[in-house]
C-alpha cells in the first residue's frame, strides 16, 4: 500500500473519522481484512463474509497492532478497545465499498502497470505463474495469497 494518513484513508473510503488515534499524522502502510494477519501499524477493514463478520474480530486486530480500523458498525466496547490501543476508527456505510474505493485511490496514486486476472477457476495458479514470468524482467508486486470473500 502506498502510505496514507488516517484522514486520507477516510476520505478515499468515503468514511468519517470517529476517533483520531494516538498518531494522527502517521502514514499507514498496509491493509488487512483478516484479523489473524494484521501487522503493527496497518489498517484493518472489517468485512462481513458468509461465515464470519470482521466486526467480531476488532479486538484481535487491535491486539495485533492495527493502527486504524474501518467499520460499518461500532459498539461502545469496540470504541473503548480502539482507544485503549491508540487506534483510529473510520466509520463507513459499507466496508466492501470502502475497501473498493480505497483500492481505486491507491491505483490513482501510482503509474505502475497493472495486470488483472479474472475468471471462476485457475486464478491463483495463473497469478503465480504470471508473477514468476514477469519477475524475470523486473520487480513485481502481487498478493501472495488469494482473496475469496465474494
Amino acid at each position: 500500500m502506498i502510505p496514507m494518513t488516517v484522514a486520507e484513508i477516510a476520505r478515499a473510503a468515503g468514511g468519517e473519522v470517529i476517533r483520531e488515534g494516538s498518531r494522527p499524522g502517521a502514514r499507514l502502510k498496509g491493509v488487512s481484512t483478516d484479523s489473524r494477519s494484521v501487522r503493527k501499524g496497518e489498517v484493518f477493514v472489517a468485512l462481513r463474509g458468509k461465515r464470519n463478520d470482521g466486526h467480531d474480530f476488532l479486538g484481535q486486530a487491535l491486539q495485533r497492532g492495527a493502527a486504524a480500523v474501518v467499520v460499518s458498525r461500532l459498539s461502545p466496547g469496540d470504541l473503548r478497545k480502539a482507544a485503549g490501543a491508540g487506534a483510529a476508527v473510520i466509520r463507513v456505510r459499507d466496508t466492501v465499498t470502502a475497501l473498493t474505493r480505497l483500492a481505486a485511490r491507491q491505483r490513482e496514486m501510482t503509474s505502475a502497470r497493472v495486470v488483472a486476472i479474472t475468471g471462476s477457476t485457475g486464478k491463483t495458479i495463473t497469478k503465480d505463474l504470471t508473477a514468476s514470468v514477469l519477475g524475470q524482467a523486473g520487480p513485481v508486486v502481487y498478493p501472495r495469497s488469494s482473496f475469496n470473500n465474494e
